[in-house]
């Protein structure tokens, strides 16, 4: 009986142990008779890769959304980059350069164009595409493209023939509609050279500076 009961004291503390652990990690008994059915336990490890796969999903559909909205400000920087070729002052001034004009003076890397070299050079623009040409054969083609706006006024050529064929030379121009003809005086950095802010020429400069000139009808 005393050993009876001293067993049964013992089981009585030690199930009292653990129903008060059982009280501080589960609120019901329900919870833990939930925990203890295996099926129940499969469900609660089976949501820990659900959860995973859902935040995996989530960072992808995070960084798709990023991806597009990067490209958006991208492509917005790049329109601001560009001016308007369809503004009115861009417009005028490609007006001015069309047609056929014939070089008057120019100078690379400080030195002056031989007069057989001004004499024979022509340049001819249309819809704002230009060809050089020398002693009639094209140098260079090139698309045009105008910031009026800046001072002084920016050149890019979008080169599309040529020894710089695929690239972009910078520069800067100017233009004079004279009563008997239109002026157009231009330097342009070669491809590897920053845009110009002068028309001052000089050795390694990669620069050439010219003045065309197009007379108007009836002259």
């Amino acid at each position: 009986m005393v050993g009876g009961t001293v067993g049964n004291g013992t089981a009585g503390q030690q199930l009292d142990a653990a129903q008060g652990d059982g009280k501080r990690r589960f609120r019901s008994a329900d919870q833990l008779a939930a925990v203890a059915d295996p099926r129940v336990r499969f469900a609660v490890c089976s949501r820990a890769p659900d959860s995973a796969r859902g935040r995996r999903e989530l960072a992808r559909n995070v960084e798709a959304r990023m991806s597009v909205v990067l490209q958006i400000l991208m492509a917005m920087l790049l329109a601001l980059a560009v001016p308007d070729q369809g503004s009115q002052a861009v417009r005028a001034d490609l007006a001015m350069m069309e047609g056929e004009f014939y070089l008057v003076a120019g100078e690379i890397n400080g030195q002056a164009m031989p007069d057989d070299m001004v004499k024979s050079a022509r340049r001819v623009t249309k819809n704002g595409v230009v060809t050089v040409y020398f002693g009639g054969q094209a140098a260079m083609t090139a698309r045009i493209i105008l910031d009026p706006s800046k001072k002084p006024r920016e050149l890019n050529y979008e080169m599309i023939d040529g020894p710089s064929k695929g690239r972009r030379q910078l520069g800067i121009y100017e233009l004079f509609d004279n009563p008997k003809h239109i002026e157009l005086k231009l330097c342009v950095a070669g491809p590897d050279f920053d845009r110009p802010i002068d028309y001052s020429t000089s050795p390694g400069s990669g620069r050439t500076m010219t003045v065309w000139r197009r007379d108007k009808p009836g002259d």
